[in-house]
């Protein structure tokens, strides 16, 4: 019997296996590793570089010429330009200031001409016409001399006198409403009555108004609105090279009649002319016009198609209509001046007739600069300021707000909540 040791039947082990470290994987960060890799974990992301767009072809010239100057190793290195300097930071502004008004263009070009201005009206001044009538036709007419000249022949006459004035006051709830009106007969010619009719009623395509004429939307186009398009952009523009020949002529038609009122040649920026008649509009309701500066005159122009047409305008001091009102009747080729408060005091309308006549309203819009607001540091960054107002601001972050009230609906943004609450 032979014995064995438990060695000799484990005479025959298994070789063990070497311990082989995994490959890293191939990275642009870790330029040691290879590719063929067994590593699972996980993969950095590859930085492509960015190539420089190629540059234009001049620009490659001028770099060419400046490889090919030789430089001049003796001359010294010139200074880096210094940075920029930082803008201070803005001073606390107090948030009970108002922002004032601020003067327009058209202002400071009359009261201070320019050579330039002087220059282009020279060929009006030299046909017999004065420059402070010259400049604001050049203007309105875009340059165009044959149609300055057109609108600087129009017969325009000067409100010196009013042919009728209504002057009253009445208490309503412990307060004043004053009323203040004056009428002025054949403000224009009839040749301009005619023209103007003629042009407003024309269509759109030939440069006219489109009033009466059909709407793109349906029903019938009644009115129209031309002035500055700086101070609301859907107004048909009255001057430059791209206004009509009508809007021009409306355009020059305020701008004398601001001065003859004496609320200097920026007195209107916009003009409405609305058509009424069988079949359009024969009355309107007492109301009030809204979006106007108060602080200026509302001038009513009427064209009538019949010239010895007439319709009453009336104006009342409540909307119950329980207070006697007074009743003006208007003609063809006459204006009528609402000065301030009656805008803000009494409301005006006009009763049922069936004359067919074109009011043309001039009145003023104020700016956002001339509105009364306020002006308030940014929530987020102090060094940023906002102008508000009632019912806009600057940051142009506005949110949709509805409400039962008309003058807060609209959209209104954190600044205006903030400042003027809905009550």
């Amino acid at each position: 019997m032979v014995l064995t040791s438990d060695e000799d039947s484990d005479s025959n082990p298994p070789a063990a296996r070497p311990a082989v470290k995994p490959k890293r994987r191939y990275s642009p960060y870790d330029p040691l590793a290879t590719s063929n890799s067994e590593d699972e974990s996980p993969q950095r992301p590859m930085v492509r570089k960015k190539t420089p767009a190629a540059a234009a072809p001049a620009a490659q010239a001028e770099k060419k010429k400046q490889k090919q100057k030789p430089s001049n190793s003796d001359s010294e290195d010139e200074p880096l330009p210094a940075p920029p300097a930082r803008e201070e930071a803005q001073e606390s502004i107090d948030l009970t200031v108002s922002a004032g008004p601020t003067a327009s263009a058209f202002d400071r070009s009359i009261s201070e001409p320019s050579n330039l201005q002087l220059l282009a009206t020279k060929p009006l001044v030299d046909m017999g016409f004065p420059v402070e009538e010259a400049a604001p036709a050049l203007w309105y007419a875009g340059g165009n001399l044959p149609r300055a000249t057109t609108l600087l022949c129009l017969g325009v006459s000067p409100m010196s006198k009013p042919t009728l004035e209504i002057r009253d006051s009445v208490t309503l709830s412990g307060k004043i409403h004053h009323l203040n009106v004056n009428y002025y007969d054949n403000v224009i010619s009839r040749d301009v009555s005619n023209t103007l009719r003629h042009l407003l009623t024309a269509p759109i395509s030939d440069g006219g108004g489109g009033l009466g004429l059909p709407a793109p939307r349906g029903g019938v186009r009644l009115s129209c609105y031309v002035g500055n398009p700086d101070i609301d952009p859907s107004w048909r523009p009255w001057s430059g090279p791209t206004a009509s020949e009508g809007d021009s002529i409306l355009g020059l038609i305020g701008h004398k009649l601001s001065v003859s009122l004496g609320y200097g040649p920026a007195g209107f920026t916009h003009a409405v002319a609305q058509v009424q008649g069988p079949g359009l509009k024969t009355a309107m309701g007492q109301h009030k016009d809204a979006e106007v500066d108060d602080k200026y005159p509302i001038v009513g122009l009427s064209l009538f198609w019949d010239p010895d047409g007439s319709r009453p305008v009336r104006f009342d001091p409540s909307a119950r209509r329980t207070s006697p009102a007074h009743d003006m009747l208007v003609r063809d080729c006459s204006a009528y001046a609402m000065l301030p408060p009656t805008n803000e005091d009494w409301r005006h309308g006009l009763p049922d007739n069936a004359c067919r006549r074109i009011s043309i309203t001039f009145r003023r819009k104020p700016t956002f600069e001339e509105l009364p607001g306020r002006v308030v540091k940014s929530f987020t960054d102090p060094d940023t300021v906002y102008k508000v107002t009632r019912s806009s601001c600057t940051c142009k972050s506005w949110q949709y707000t509805p409400c039962w009230k008309k003058k807060f609906q609209g959209f209104r943004c954190k600044h205006m909540k903030a400042l003027f609450p809905v009550e």
